[in-house]
């Protein structure tokens, strides 16, 4: 193969996960803009989908960055950036639900 044909497979492989990733950051910059009607915090909603769940060994806590929320397995804590663990928008409440119910029932079942 011909140098430009690397050069244009390089490219792609540069121009598309930045393409994704600008999509990424639009959509939730877009969503992250909407109030839960709840009027609770990302931090409430996490506790609530926990407790109502039958989770109570996990604890919530605050760190920082941008879509930097995760449940680390290893601590048992959900951890949430500055602005969805203060702030009220509809997304947490969407997207917590999924990633904690579904990562803590799998973590457990791989254990079992």
């Amino acid at each position: 193969m011909s140098l430009s044909v690397y050069l244009v497979y390089l490219a792609l492989l540069i121009l598309i996960p930045l393409l994704a990733q600008g999509k990424v950051k639009r959509a939730y910059n877009k969503y992250s803009q909407i109030r839960n009607t709840a009027g609770m915090t990302g931090a409430e909603v996490a506790r609530k989908i926990l407790q109502d769940n039958g989770i109570y060994d996990v604890q919530v806590e605050e760190t920082k960055g941008t879509l930097s929320d995760h449940y680390d397995p290893k601590a048992k804590a959900v951890r949430l950036s500055s602005d969805n663990y203060h702030k009220h928008p509809l997304l947490v409440l969407r997207l917590l639900h999924m990633r904690l119910v579904m990562r803590y029932k799998m973590q457990k079942n791989i254990r079992s």
